[in-house]
């Protein structure tokens, strides 16, 4: 069979729009008997979930240098964002900025406030990572990260100390009795600590701070105290641990920004997995959690919630974040490559149905419950919640039907599948599909009519491949497609057109319909194409460019291997750009897809991903 095109329908259980399964948004799992919020609260909306979809300022980068950012409310005009800069000399600095314009920065920067000590002291190398507690309108304490000099980096070179200023931050004095804690003797943070959060609670304080042994890996540990000078840490440490499911925490969990949102902790966290990047290191991003306790954390299924740039000076780090709430939004400054520079992301609350589900597991399987509509009485506190806001409804099945582009196991459909359940942990799409080799359109629209209304009933995703022997002549093919809209009840259409054999494709000697097929492939592009093209105007929906994104690539990269040697089917590489390609028309940007299965760990998956989501958000 050719490799013609994929003619994809949202059914009419999703209205009109490709943004919507991208803006889905999934609380972490809590334990239910301990959720803090009643469940009229729940139901009244007091208990928000919180936004995952960060959206980059146009006015990145704000600072050219600097790292580790740390928002406060100052007043009701002002949010003070301290951040430190490395080296010698350099220490805490602060710019002010207003709330409602949270991308400019009005005023500054300043400092240092804080800066390096002498020669031999324990920070006479780098005063960064500031973490400001206000005690009163005029004490506030300054928790900082401090390094020696002249020692290796993962042996013992890292504490934590403190300054105060008793002026509301005209002046600071540190702490005679520093560092006020030093490399632990458990194994986890045996190398280095520091770039810690503190929360003071009445007369409690604590401490979530950055653990990392001898070996660079990084984890998030806990301590407390009662004067916030002196610190216990907690037998179970780390509290946050690295997390080997999930490819971006494998190897890193550092740099915790904590903050209290109503009756919930929630941390922000910079994290990596293996890559070619700095020693082995793959690309930062950006993952949250949420806690009742502080101790027992329960990570957002969305991880990471930003991802490093396509492209600039966050292209490979996107890092350090410090995050405050504003009302219901959520802004983020965090740190780009290098660790170094600042730029600015806000978060909007989402919208839309609300949804929760529950089981008996910490994370969502098979056992647990469908989703169901936040109404009604409370369900048993036992077990564990998650809640969920779908800009429609709750992620279903995927069905597709097409001849040999879309039958056998490792097809296009299962890479798409996969890549959106990585996505989406606990939300999975499972795919049904109709398909076999030397399928024509009129025997999809035959399919789809049986499947759509009975053993697939339930599909919320029609995906169709439109055949590449068709019906001939035209006509017939027209009737047949729109047939197939019919079964399909679609609201939202996508059609990928006609992907021609590149030039230097082997000469292929078959006869299509009675036609040469260099001349069937003339007749698709003449002919075909443009009938797609007035089929998917008329029902709503438009065409994604196959055919010119195989071009483009392929002028790229000559060699890249998309096709197998007849120059028609896919190759395993061209199953994933065409995945690629409709997770792309689905309305996901780059930012909220988990490629860690292709990218980095492939050269050419990088360049096809690159290629694909160019000037999707930039992300």
């Amino acid at each position: 069979m050719k490799l013609t095109g994929v003619l994809l329908f949202l059914s009419a259980l999703l209205p009109a729009g490709a943004d919507n399964l991208a803006r889905d948004t999934l609380s972490p799992t809590y334990e239910w008997r301990t959720f803090p919020y009643s469940w009229q609260e729940v139901l009244s909306g007091e208990y928000a979930i919180t936004p995952v979809h960060w959206r980059r300022s146009a006015n990145n980068r704000l600072l050219e240098e600097g790292m580790n950012s740390r928002p406060v409310r100052w007043d009701d005009s002002t949010i003070r964002v301290f951040y430190g800069v490395r080296g010698p000399g350099n220490g805490i600095f602060y710019f002010d900025v207003d709330p409602r314009n949270p991308s400019r920065i009005r005023s500054g920067p300043h400092g240092p406030i804080l800066s390096t000590g002498p020669a031999g002291s324990y920070d006479d190398d780098w005063l960064i990572a500031p973490e400001p507690v206000r005690i009163s309108r005029s004490h506030i304490r300054m928790y900082y990260s401090a390094k020696m000099a002249n020692r290796p980096f993962f042996e013992q070179a890292w504490s934590l100390a403190m300054a105060e200023s008793f002026d509301g931050g005209k002046t600071w004095m540190k702490y005679a009795g520093n560092p006020i804690l030093r490399t632990g003797t458990a194994e986890w943070e045996r190398g280095a600590i520091g770039f810690c959060s503190v929360e003071k609670s009445g007369a409690a304080w604590r401490m979530w701070y950055l653990g990392t042994n001898e070996k660079a890996v990084k984890q998030i540990g806990y301590a407390t105290s009662a004067d916030g000078i002196r610190w216990d840490r907690y037998r179970g440490n780390p509290v946050l641990p690295v997390n080997p499911h999930n490819y971006w925490e494998s190897m890193a969990l550092a740099v915790p920004r904590v903050i209290r949102d109503g009756r919930l902790l929630k941390v922000w966290y910079a994290s990596y997995g293996p890559g070619n990047w700095n020693g082995g290191q793959g690309p930062y991003a950006v993952g949250m959690a949420e806690s009742v306790d502080g101790v027992r954390w329960f990570r957002s299924p969305h991880n990471p919630v930003m991802k490093h740039s396509a492209q600039g000076w966050d292209s490979i780090m996107t890092a350090y974040p410090g995050v405050v709430n504003h009302g219901r939004l959520h802004y983020m400054w965090y740190s780009g490559n290098g660790y170094n520079g600042i730029g600015f992301a806000e978060a909007v609350p989402p919208t839309g149905h609300r949804y929760y589900r529950v089981g008996a597991t910490t994370l969502p399987e098979a056992s647990w419950s469908s989703w169901r509509a936040v109404s009604g009485p409370e369900p048993a506190r036992e077990g564990y919640i998650q809640f969920a806001v779908f800009s429609t409804i709750p992620p279903s099945k995927m069905y597709f039907a097409g001849d040999s582009l879309t039958a056998g196991p490792g097809a296009y459909p299962e890479i798409l599948a996969r890549i959106l359940g990585a996505s989406y942990r606990g939300n999975q799409y499972p795919v049904a599909k109709h398909a076999a080799g030397g399928a024509k359109m009129s025997d999809l629209a035959r399919w789809a009519a049986g499947d759509l209304s009975a053993a697939h009933s339930d599909a919320g995703v029609v995906v169709i491949q439109d055949a590449g022997l068709t019906d001939y002549p035209a006509g017939k093919f027209e009737k047949s497609l729109r047939n197939l809209i019919v079964a399909a009840g679609a609201r939202q259409v996508f059609i990928v057109n006609h992907a021609r054999r590149p030039a230097n494709s082997p000469r292929d000697s078959r006869v299509v319909e009675g036609l040469p097929v260099e001349q069937w492939h003339q007749y698709w592009q003449q002919t075909l194409n443009p009938l797609l093209s007035k089929v998917a105007q008329e029902s709503g929906g438009s065409v994604i460019d196959y055919r010119g994104a195989l071009e483009g690539f392929l002028a790229q990269h000559p060699r890249a291997p998309l096709l197998v040697d007849d120059g028609v089917h896919p190759a395993p590489a061209g199953k994933l750009f065409l995945a690629l390609l409709t997770s792309k028309a689905l309305g996901f940007s780059r930012d909220q897809l988990d490629l860690s299965g292709y990218y980095p760990l492939s050269t050419l998956a990088e360049e096809m991903i690159n290629f694909v989501f160019a000037g999707s958000d930039g992300k």
